[in-house]
């Protein structure tokens, strides 16, 4: 069975899903303790990580359920979805200058350092589009 890691884990949807596909959800990460509390809930066997991902490194990970084979997450999407009127003109600056933006590159580094089979990122379309 499939191991997975889910980063970004709120209560559970992707984690869910993966589920009745027959995944094994060894992991959820979330930074809010009351919406880790119901993902707890949803997935009693899985561990959960409260903390904010750039604070968190993959080792932790690793010592708690070991190498998974997938990672899965939904960073937050305010810094690039067009239903944000104050997000950033440059895309760029929507990932690089914006803190929220940024948390999508902890996504990138937790899948770098954790090397699973493969990664699942959500997230809205405009995020590799620019528009």
């Amino acid at each position: 069975m499939f191991t997975v890691v889910d980063l970004f884990c709120g209560a559970g949807g992707f984690s869910r899903g993966f589920e009745e596909a027959g995944f094994d959800i060894a992991l959820g990460l979330e930074n809010l303790e009351p919406v880790a509390e119901t993902y707890m809930e949803n997935f009693p066997e899985a561990e959960v990580i409260v903390e904010d991902i750039q604070r968190v490194r993959a080792e932790e990970i690793e010592r708690l359920v070991g190498k998974p084979d997938v990672i899965i997450g939904g960073p937050p999407c305010e810094p690039f979805t067009k239903a944000n009127p104050k997000r950033k003109e440059n895309p760029l600056d929507r990932l690089y200058e914006d803190p929220i933006g940024r948390l999508v590159l902890y996504f990138i580094r937790m899948v770098g350092d954790l090397k699973p089979k493969v990664f699942v990122m959500e997230n809205v379309p405009s995020i590799v589009d620019g528009e």
